[in-house]
């Protein structure tokens, strides 16, 4: 018994690393394949975090729709974050229009 502990503690740390650090795993938790992954955009400025966005066409494992996954990752010297923004393509189509009528009230405004 005094053992459970641990090894429910290994299976779980096992879990982290497959998930984060294997294309499988990564597939696995996207839910889908990466088909292509479209080039990167990174911020390049001296903030103490660095910003970096990565957008990925899923493949489509039954015959539904495919999906777009937007990942976003926050990077410093000792910090590492990444967050996964899975979308359908109507919802992609939805927030391109949004992101479009934003960045014209923007240039109507300067």
């Amino acid at each position: 018994m005094d053992w459970l502990p641990l090894i429910l503690f290994s299976v779980f740390i096992g879990w982290v690393l497959y998930s984060n650090f294997t294309k499988k795993g990564k597939a696995q938790v996207r839910g889908g394949e990466i088909e292509k992954t479209f080039d990167d955009f990174e911020e390049n400025s001296e903030a103490f975090f660095k910003q970096r966005i990565k957008v990925h066409v899923l493949e489509s494992t039954d015959e539904s729709e495919k999906r777009i996954v937007i990942e976003y990752l926050t990077k410093s010297k000792m910090h590492w974050q990444s967050m996964d923004l899975n979308f359908s393509i109507e919802e992609v189509k939805q927030m391109n229009k949004l992101l479009l009528q934003a960045l014209d009230y923007s240039n109507t405004e300067t």
